[in-house]
């Protein structure tokens, strides 16, 4: 697949980004899930159900639970 112009790739990373954010999450990859966010990525991207990377962190029990509670809190309150 090839890339040509910054719509086809944020077309991309809009169709990429909320599957990769919420598979690292349920692994419990903070690494992987820190480098979707510098990359681009948002914490509140949804998956095909409209769970947040925050909602499978939970369900899977991972740590990074407390990670988005304080990421989403702090957005929040500095929007």
């Amino acid at each position: 697949m090839k890339a040509s112009t910054e719509a086809e790739i944020h077309l991309i990373k809009a169709s990429l980004f909320p599957c990769l954010m919420c598979s690292a999450a349920k692994e419990g990859n903070f690494q992987g899930i820190k480098k979707l966010k510098e990359d681009g990525g948002d914490y509140s991207m949804t998956d095909y159900d409209g769970r947040t990377p925050l909602h499978i962190a939970a369900a899977a029990g991972t740590f990074l639970l407390k990670f988005y509670e304080s990421k989403m809190l702090r957005s929040r309150a500095f929007g």
